[in-house]
């Protein structure tokens, strides 16, 4: 991954997996994956069941074809996923028209554009944790790529999103889990929940990270 998403995985998936021995993902947008992907660590590991690329490049796509000889778990599918419902190119059609079971545990969504649209077109497969990135906007300000095409705000994403999921974690993406596969119980005893929180606290350590070594251990002294 990127920015540490498998890590955040991991521990999530340690608190509130724990009884999963192999759970199912799904991604589109990771580009190369060896590199991008928040799942492909999972499948290095042998924890997974199956792990969904949807991949429009087409070089990107051979890619995958050739990792799927050494991880048969991979499932390859190499369309451009749209959002608008007359398209056959819907996630929930793509899905269904691979046989994919409707059982997936992990989704994430970056695909650095109409992440929200293709988010609203889902009605059928809806993962338990659900992850998808977001701008770089200030918390609280309202902004959609198919308006103002940049990257969907923070709060655009929360606002649409947290109707049926928590929010848990954000680290520049926003890691949220499914209302009907957890409890509220479960997660407000585990996660902090609240969404300036979790966005001040990137912030913090976006700015620790940004700090020379001597700054970076008073703040620790401070923080003390």
């Amino acid at each position: 991954s990127e920015n540490g998403e498998d890590g955040i995985i991991e521990k999530i998936l340690e608190i509130s997996f724990k009884n999963k021995e192999k759970i199912n993902t799904c991604e589109f947008g990771a580009g190369d994956i060896l590199k991008n992907s928040n799942t492909f660590k999972l499948i290095k590991e042998d924890r997974v069941n199956f792990s969904i690329f949807i991949e429009k490049d087409l070089n990107l796509y051979n890619k995958l074809l050739n990792l799927k000889s050494k991880f048969p778990q991979i499932i390859s599918i190499n369309k451009l996923v749209e959002f608008k419902k007359d398209s056959e190119n819907t996630l929930d059609k793509i899905l269904s028209k691979n046989n994919i079971s409707n059982d997936i545990d992990i989704m994430s969504i970056d695909i650095d554009s109409y992440d929200l649209d293709v988010y609203r077109s889902i009605e059928n497969f809806h993962p338990k944790l659900l992850i998808i990135e977001g701008g770089r906007q200030k918390y609280g300000i309202f902004s959609e790529h198919s308006i103002e095409n940049k990257m969907n705000s923070f709060s655009s994403i929360y606002d649409e999103i947290s109707k049926k999921y928590f929010l848990i974690c954000y680290n520049g993406n926003l890691f949220f889990l499914n209302k009907n596969s957890f409890s509220k119980e479960h997660v407000e005893k585990n996660y902090y929940t609240d969404d300036e929180y979790n966005y001040l606290l990137h912030c913090i350590y976006l700015n620790y990270l940004k700090r020379g070594f001597i700054k970076m251990i008073l703040m620790n002294l401070i923080s003390k």
